[in-house]
């Protein structure tokens, strides 16, 4: 295949590469040939892609590891969520059971987390999340926020809600997508498929830390505390329908 070099700016970095489970597929790669003009470039199409493993220094393979090496005690960590919908195999069952109009929820691994935070907060490690959302809450996001945030708040959690509907320049926040910040200084992006499947984790490169992290507390100071935004918004209350 023959494209001109204005379609292929990076030149022999130009190759496209598509995300697969454990790695990356390699679709094309150019291959310079003396015999085209100076303004195009020959790309080659493998017939079978080749799989490119995530080897850099970036890439998380081990998220349990890497936030014990990263937490302190005392200490503050900051996730910044965007998405209208997670795909958890652990939440699924209650997921199910909300939308069904069961009384409560029944994960197993609940207790074990809430009694994380309540641990964490005694012994003056912070865990804040601020979630950006486009108003109306679907299915997905109603139950995060009743059978999720509302305990984790219980449990030592502060938690913020920043909505469009009150900071319709909030938008612009969903651009960065999904991210921790460890101790104002170490940024861990959170990959996700458009299903809300987790796809990985990636730090984040020395250049593009101080961007992220004023990112993330911009969002933190413009959101609102999660127990005045619900009670301010009653309408998504499965308990009012």
């Amino acid at each position: 295949m023959i494209l001109r070099r204005a379609e292929c700016p990076n030149g022999k970095t130009c190759p496209t590469i598509e995300r697969v489970d454990g790695g990356f597929d390699l679709i094309g790669f150019r291959r310079d040939d003396p015999n085209l003009p100076s303004d195009e470039a020959r790309i080659h199409w493998p017939d079978n892609a080749q799989m490119l493993p995530e080897l850099t220094d970036l890439h998380v393979a081990d998220l349990d590891a890497y936030f014990e090496q990263h937490r302190r005690t005392p200490g503050d960590l900051l996730r910044v969520q965007t998405l209208r919908q997670y795909s958890v195999a652990s939440d699924d069952e209650d997921f199910r059971r909300y939308v069904a109009g069961e009384s409560e929820p029944q994960s197993s691994y609940r207790d074990a987390w809430f009694e994380e935070l309540r641990n964490d907060t005694a012994a003056g490690r912070v865990w804040r999340n601020v979630h950006i959302v486009d108003l109306p809450l679907n299915d997905y996001l109603r139950y995060q926020f009743e059978w999720g945030y509302v305990h984790n708040v219980r449990a030592g959690q502060d938690v913020r809600v920043l909505d469009t509907a009150a900071q319709p320049e909030a938008g612009e926040f969903f651009r960065a997508g999904d991210f921790y910040v460890f101790e104002s200084e170490r940024i861990l992006r959170m990959r996700y498929a458009e299903d809300g499947r987790f796809l990985g984790a990636a730090g984040s490169g020395a250049s593009s830390t101080a961007g992220y992290v004023a990112l993330a507390e911009l969002a933190w100071r413009l959101a609102t505390p999660f127990d005045d935004w619900w009670v301010g918004h009653p309408e998504y209350h499965r308990t009012s329908q």
